[in-house]
């Protein structure tokens, strides 16, 4: 027996073993650990770089899912980035080490560095590079490695389109506009429904660029976005302010996150820094240090001074990678954060539907729209090239007036939407062609500049961009730019708070002169023609949109919630329309502007402002507890000429909810002034008309503290303000 064990064991020994050496023959030759883990390359002089954001990605030889698997990285690891493919949804990297090339997903990443200083692939000239392969011996290609270089990709979208029929359209032909100047004088009545005349023919030339936004890039642009994680490029320098009362109580300012300590903490005093000149005189006064078991914090720094002012901080970062932080400013006498929109206490107005709507249709263009002999003569007559008309990229945006006032619908030809949405990594520091923003995404500060290009959000609205302190979040230059169905979130710069408002580009004379109008800052600045804002929701900040030297504008059913100044701020614009807005408690309390008393409320701000306006319309539009409602304001030697309110509502205003000064043919009909019904307010006076000829409509609604006929009086018999 105990032989015939044996010859069995012998005997399974013997069958088992080949299949022992084929499994480790197998494992050797395809077990996952031949695919190469994350390294750390060699840094690469000029390669962008991005932080993997998936607990897991995969590494691949080629930009697509089928292509092998040569690699995987983690969450947290960071890679460099070569080149990007045209959709940018696909970054080319360094993998791995410097001298190989392999391919990520762009959606699993976060980009550290602006993608513009990321070549397209296959878009520049090459350098040999190896691709990374599975195999232990790696074959030399001809992979491209790209030069830093990126070349703006212009189009030439059309956008409203004249047509043929009598529609009136935005183009840069003056066309006949849907309202006319009324022939009679200021104390006659109306017996039909006026319309304006255009009397003025805008000169289309080349818009420049905006200016990228790029808070803290030095002590002028010094940012206040404290308390919010940040990234710091390699060798850069982030510059912060905030305000310090001078009474000797401590300021601490802490700098936290991972690899924080290779950065510096440096405190000024505003003797120090010169904002307008950018000069920083002698040494920090303060410089942080580490020390967490005492402080609680990476980088900590603790003072106090008799002085008060504006301080700066600079975050300076030495180093060649780029460092995620998050600096606090705090103190008793320290301000530091940016006033922000209240948390909104009636859920009902963040409902559309609840909010003035103008009934829109949007259809696809028929061929005979698409070109207009009119058009192409006016482009033609001031030497400009005439855009390529795509039918295929166009939809018709139709607008049409109550029915009431006899008026055919405005027919705009916009660009359409994207297929594909843009992630908040891919978007470029200038935006040359329409984007599609994505669905519950968080942009910042979005400068678009071109002609036919635009904007758009998702059916729902879910996207935001956010602004902050004196910047805006939007910035738009150029002709027939669309920006749609998104949100906006701003905020007041804390320089702001409190002070009485400047309309004007300067108030004052001599060393007592300070800044205003645009200088505050706010969700939309539009400097652009022939262009269209609708659906887009914009809370807080000094400033909701400010539209400048522009003409053929549309406001069409856009929310305005909560500014500290404007919701609507607009200079020297031209045939403009607004309809279906909503301009919502824009309102602040200030001091007196020469130093004595406080006024609880107004404060210069109002729902809708124009200063030196001509042949403006506002029909169904709602103001509700602004400081002024609508102010046409023609002080200062720049009167406005022919705006038509028709059928606007004004609730609780505080001030006045209509005023008018030293401006011509301006013409009331339908309009309303009512108490508030959500917050029970009374409104102070239906309106304001020194200095102004009015043209008195019929169907008017004066229900304010003030009767009609003591405002009319009061107003015309004096030209101060009540």
């Amino acid at each position: 027996m105990s032989q015939w064990r044996a010859v069995k064991a012998r005997f399974l020994y013997l069958t088992r073993l080949p299949l022992f050496i084929l499994a480790i023959i197998l494992f050797l030759f395809f077990s996952p650990a031949t695919i190469l883990p994350a390294a750390s390359p060699t840094p690469i002089p000029g390669a962008a770089q991005a932080i993997i954001t998936a607990e897991a990605l995969n590494v691949r030889a080629a930009p697509n899912t089928t292509a092998s698997i040569v690699g995987r990285f983690i969450k947290g690891d960071t890679v460099q980035i070569l080149a990007r493919t045209a959709d940018n949804t696909w970054w080319q990297i360094a993998f791995p080490d410097s001298a190989n090339r392999a391919w990520i997903a762009a959606q699993y990443t976060q980009l550290l560095d602006p993608i513009s200083a990321i070549p397209i692939f296959g878009a520049a000239s090459a350098t040999p590079a190896r691709t990374a392969t599975n195999n232990a011996t790696k074959t030399p290609t001809n992979t491209p490695t790209e030069t830093l270089t990126r070349t703006p990709t212009p189009t030439n979208t059309a956008f409203v389109t004249p047509t043929p029929s009598s529609t009136r359209t935005a183009t840069g032909t003056p066309t006949e506009t849907p309202t006319v100047t009324p022939t009679s004088t200021s104390t006659s009545t109306p017996t039909g429904t006026p319309t304006l005349t255009p009397t003025i023919t805008p000169t289309y030339t080349p818009s420049p660029s905006p200016t990228p936004t790029q808070q803290g890039r030095n002590p002028g642009a010094a940012s206040i976005g404290y308390n919010t994680d940040t990234l710091i490029r390699r060798f850069s320098t982030i510059w912060y302010r905030f305000e310090y009362r001078g009474d000797r109580s401590p300021i601490n300012i802490a700098l936290d996150g991972y690899g924080v300590h290779d950065l510096e903490l440096q405190v000024f005093t505003p003797e120090q820094v010169d904002p307008k000149t950018n000069q920083v005189r002698g040494a920090p006064v303060g410089r942080g240090g580490g020390n967490k078991a005492q402080t609680g914090h990476d980088v900590f720094w603790s003072g106090g001074f008799s002085q008060g002012g504006t301080f700066y901080v600079a975050v300076v970062n030495k180093t060649d990678r780029t460092i995620i932080y998050r600096l606090s400013a705090a103190g008793p006498a320290v301000t530091a954060s940016a006033i922000t929109a209240p948390v909104n206490p009636d859920p009902s107005m963040d409902d559309p539907a609840n909010s003035p709507r103008v009934r829109v249709e949007i259809s696809t263009p028929t061929p005979p729209a698409a070109v207009a002999m009119d058009y192409r003569l006016a482009w033609e007559s001031l030497g400009l090239l005439l855009p390529k008309l795509d039918e295929a990229a166009l939809t018709n945006y139709a607008i049409f007036y109550p029915p009431e006032m006899g008026v055919e619908p405005v027919v705009l030809s916009i660009p359409k939407a994207p297929e594909q949405c843009t992630p908040p990594h891919a978007v470029g520091e200038i935006i040359t062609q329409s984007i599609r923003l994505c669905p519950n995404s968080v942009y910042a500060n979005l400068n678009i500049a071109g002609s036919g290009i635009g904007i758009f959000g998702d059916e729902a609205g879910s996207a935001t961009v956010k602004g902050e302190g004196r910047s805006f979040a939007v910035t738009a230059i150029g002709e027939r730019l669309v920006l749609q169905r998104f949100r906006v979130q701003s905020s007041t710069d804390p320089l702001d708070a409190n002070i009485w408002l400047c309309q004007y580009e300067k108030c004052g004379d001599g060393p007592n002169a300070f800044p205003g109008s645009t200088i505050y800052g706010g969700g939309i600045l539009l400097k652009a023609s022939g262009s269209l804002v609708s659906d887009v929701t914009v809370s807080g900040g000094t400033t909701g949109i400010a539209i400048i030297s522009g003409a053929d504008n549309f406001l069409i059913n856009n929310r305005f919630l909560y500014q500290t100044g404007w919701s609507s701020y607009n200079r020297y614009i031209a045939r403009t329309f607004f309809m279906g807005n909503a301009f919502q408690y824009a309102n602040r309390s200030c001091k007196n502007p020469t130093g004595k008393g406080f006024y609880q409320s107004g404060c210069e701000t109002a729902g809708w402002l124009c200063i030196s306006c001509m042949d403006v319309s506002l029909v169904d539009n709602e103001c509700r507890g602004s400081g002024n409602c609508y102010y046409v304001n023609g002080d200062g030697g720049v009167p406005s000429f022919n705006v038509k309110f028709f059928r606007n509502t004004c609730y609780g205003s505080p001030n006045n909810c209509f005023e008018a000064t030293y401006s011509k043919n301006i013409w009331f009909e339908k309009n309303s002034a009512l108490r508030d019904p959500k917050t029970g307010l009374d409104c102070n006076y239906p309106f304001w008309v020194g200095g102004s000829d009015i043209l008195w409509g019929r169907d008017n609604n004066w229900a304010c503290t003030v009767s009609a006929d003591k405002a009319k009086s009061r107003s015309q018999s004096s030209t101060e303000n009540p």
